[in-house]
């Protein structure tokens, strides 16, 4: 009687591992395996879909959490209404909206601006194409006034005229601005004797600049004068001046200029 009892000790190991749901050959989870079915193949050996954080910042399934962040938020259509410092896609100063902007603004360099009343001086936006303004003296009285406008970011406009130097008379180109809002002029001086002859000083508060035709000048954000102006090796301070203006802060910025030699 004693030598059967290895056999029933057998036969009640098999009868548990059966009542578990495991046959002999142990097809239960392995090591490591979630007994709830977590993570497992379904009946179909798809995975499953279902996720649940752990606190870490990445979801149980394994998979990096997804990013909320975004360069632009989005309207209920799924597109984008504001950029990322909140302008309104599609407004004054914004980017356009798929190229379209509100109400009478138009997208130009893919921002929607205020569209301004035509410049009679157009086309002069290069300094090859500037708008000439004939010749005029540097006797008291001489030059005129010359109205235009800004129409968007990137616009430039160009002009110059040629100075005779009368004898008596000084020298002294001088421009006044009057806008509607912030821009800059620019003023570039060649001599009739070549560049290599003309000098002169930018004046306090202008910075220097070279226009891309090679010739010296001044720029600033409001009128000024040149009061040293020399053609070296000559009598007569005869020039040829060009002037341009640039950099509008608004959309659309209307200007007028009265120049003298």
């Amino acid at each position: 009687m004693r030598r059967a009892r290895p056999f029933l000790v057998a036969i009640g190991l098999l009868s548990l591992g059966c009542s578990s749901g495991q046959g002999p050959t142990g097809s239960g989870p392995g090591l490591g395996e979630s007994s709830t079915g977590a993570g497992s193949s379904d009946d179909r050996g798809e995975s499953s879909t279902t996720a649940v954080a752990d606190g870490t910042g990445e979801s149980s399934s394994g998979l990096p959490p997804v990013d909320s962040s975004s360069s632009s938020s989005s309207s209920d259509d799924g597109s984008a209404s504001t950029t990322d410092d909140g302008c309104p896609l599609g407004s004054e100063g914004c980017p356009c909206s798929a190229g379209i902007c509100d109400g009478d603004l138009v997208c130009l360099e893919d921002t929607c601006q205020v569209v301004c009343q035509a410049d009679p001086y157009e086309p002069n936006d290069a300094e090859d194409v500037a708008t000439d303004l004939g010749e005029i003296d540097d006797a008291d009285g001489s030059g005129a006034v010359l109205s235009a406008s800004l129409h968007h970011a990137g616009d430039v406009d160009w002009f110059r005229y040629h100075g005779n130097d009368d004898f008596g008379s000084v020298v002294d180109p001088t421009r006044e601005l009057v806008a509607s809002g912030g821009l800059r002029l620019c003023k570039f001086i060649e001599c009739d004797e070549g560049l290599v002859e003309t000098e002169f000083e930018c004046p306090v508060g202008t910075q220097y600049a070279l226009s891309p035709g090679a010739r010296a000048g001044c720029c600033a954000n409001e009128g000024f004068e040149l009061t040293d102006l020399d053609c070296t090796g000559v009598t007569e301070d005869n020039t040829t001046v060009y002037f341009r203006v640039d950099q509008p802060e608004p959309a659309c910025v209307t200007y007028s200029i009265s120049y003298h030699y």
